[in-house]
């Protein structure tokens, strides 16, 4: 009987601890497969090491999404919700970042960042609004 109650239990703790994916499947595959997704929902989602080089994201929302490592040269980002990003090492040369919230994203490597192409109202991790 005690084998079977720890084992309930183990895996109770093991899928509470989980984190919740928000995204929605359908779109993940989209950006995955076409690199093009505006307003799609991608909360949460993981594309790290993901190449997305011109990809259009615009309007997405990126909150909390793992996007580490990831290659967004090139991509449309504009009215995005990166809020609590994780954004280590990821690529944003000649990135559109127009309206973009970044807010609390985890970055390093901020000298890709500052090659973005555009960054005019966008909210930047620190919570200022970064003006033209």
């Amino acid at each position: 009987m005690k084998p079977i109650l720890l084992g309930t239990l183990f895996s109770a703790i093991f899928w509470v601890g989980m984190p919740a994916q928000a995204e929605n499947p359908e779109h993940l595959q989209k950006v995955i497969k076409s690199r093009s997704c505006p307003r799609c929902d991608l909360q949460g989602a993981d594309l790290s090491a993901l190449n997305l080089h011109n990809a259009n994201l615009q309007g997405a929302n990126l909150t909390n999404a793992n996007l580490n490592l990831a290659d967004l040269s090139g991509a449309n980002l504009t009215n995005a919700v990166l809020t609590g990003a994780s954004v280590v090492w990821t690529d944003f040369t000649d990135a559109q970042l127009n309206d973009a919230n970044l807010a609390n994203s985890k970055f390093s490597g901020g000298e890709r960042l500052g090659q973005a192409f555009s960054f005019e109202k966008a909210t930047l991790p620190d919570g200022t609004i970064a003006y033209p």
